[in-house]
This record gives C-alpha cells, sequence and structure tokens, in this order.
C-alpha cells in the first residue's frame, strides 16, 4: 500500500501522463519490492507478467499482472 503523499503522486501520472518515483510501504511484493523501497510508475499497456498499480477500497497497491 503507499500512503497519501504517493495517492496525490498517482492522480498528478494520471492527469499529466508522467513517470513518477514513489515509496512502497507493506512487504507483499517482497522479496521482488520492499518495503521502503522507491519504484518508478508510467501510465503504459499492460502485460502478463508486468507489475501494475491499482486502487481498491481507496488504497493504491503494488501487484503483478497475470
Amino acid at each position: 500500500m503507499l500512503d497519501g503523499r504517493n495517492k496525490q503522486k498517482i492522480a498528478e501520472l494520471m492527469k499529466n501522463l508522467k513517470r513518477i518515483t514513489i515509496e512502497v510501504k507493506g512487504r507483499s511484493m517482497s522479496p521482488l519490492i520492499s518495503d521502503g523501497d522507491k519504484v518508478e510508475i508510467e501510465k503504459t499497456r499492460i502485460f502478463p507478467g508486468d507489475i501494475i498499480l491499482y486502487q481498491k477500497n481507496g488504497d493504491l497497491i503494488l501487484h503483478r499482472y497475470y
């Protein structure tokens, strides 16, 4: 999950179609992505195996897309 500051950055991304870097909170993607890691997010076409960011119940979540 991502904190409130990152949610604002994601909204900016979707509006301006820019690449941004955010800090990850949580361990659900460990060991590939760990708590505190920074990841680059950009709006693009997705393919199976990609790691995507999506919103669920007001939270932003990174997850591998299959």
